[in-house]
């Protein structure tokens, strides 16, 4: 059985995809929430593994929201690691919360995965 930090679904390598995240940052006297880059580095049907700068309001159990070409997916953040060589960097693992299969699709097509029938056929088996 796997474990709980681990995603299920194959993985497929994306192409240094980008796209945004909604994120808390702390100014002045308040929180403002941003829009901010982040890049795709491999996506199953379940998670993906993204870059981004660090985060300090972002733990293991936060949800966030991931924007894919207009499209809303949110995510719930498994495993944050940070970068060995820069410190404002952080790998995150997250796994998809009731993801609408046209995000994913979108997500999908970023990869160097096979056509879309092997992608459709991982999605019905991804439940």
């Amino acid at each position: 059985m796997p474990r709980s930090d681990r995603r299920l679904g194959r993985r497929y390598d994306t192409t240094n995809a980008t796209m945004t995240w909604r994120v808390p940052r702390r100014k002045l006297l308040r929180t403002k929430v941003e829009d901010e880059p982040i890049t795709m580095v491999n996506v199953s049907t379940t998670g993906a593994a993204v870059v981004a700068s660090a985060v300090a309001d972002f733990d293991r159990g936060s949800l966030v929201v991931l924007d894919c070409d207009g499209a809303a997916i949110e995510a719930t953040i498994r495993r944050i690691v940070p970068d060995a060589e820069r410190e404002d960097v952080r790998y995150y693992g997250l796994q998809f919360v009731n993801p609408d299969s046209a995000a994913i699709e979108r997500l999908l097509s970023r990869t160097e995965a096979a056509s879309r029938a092997v992608l459709e056929e991982y999605w019905r088996h991804a439940g």
